[in-house]
């Protein structure tokens, strides 16, 4: 609430220039105006987008890709969860497509669609 802020800045000693809320986002609005406009998204200036490059590019120097692949966050897609891990289902489909086993006989023509 407006009102208490306004009374901790006199009891702290440092009184605040504006009376109300009103007069304090008007002193936002001369500031800068995109912080009370809600519903308006800002573009970003040119300035500001050569800003974020040039920092991204000293970021960068030197830098080299890494000498080892990154590593799968995901090991086995198909036994993520316990209910996959639970099926005999995703168990053939875990060695087919992972391991490279070879499909069971029943299953054998469907891996080769799939692959």
């Amino acid at each position: 609430d407006w009102k208490v802020v306004r009374a901790l800045s006199e009891v702290a000693g440092v009184p605040l220039p504006y009376e109300d809320l009103p007069s304090l986002r008007g002193r936002m609005f001369e500031i800068s105006p995109t912080l009370v406009r809600f519903d308006t998204a800002e573009p970003t200036s040119a300035g500001l987008r050569m800003l974020g490059l040039e920092q991204l590019l000293r970021a960068a120097e030197g830098a080299r890709p890494a000498s080892t692949p990154i590593p799968r966050a995901v090991q086995d897609f198909y036994l993520t969860n316990p209910i996959s891990r639970a099926s005999s289902t995703m168990a053939k489909c875990s060695a087919t497509f992972t391991k490279g086993q070879d499909p069971p006989a029943e299953h054998a023509g469907e891996a080769q669609v799939h692959a």
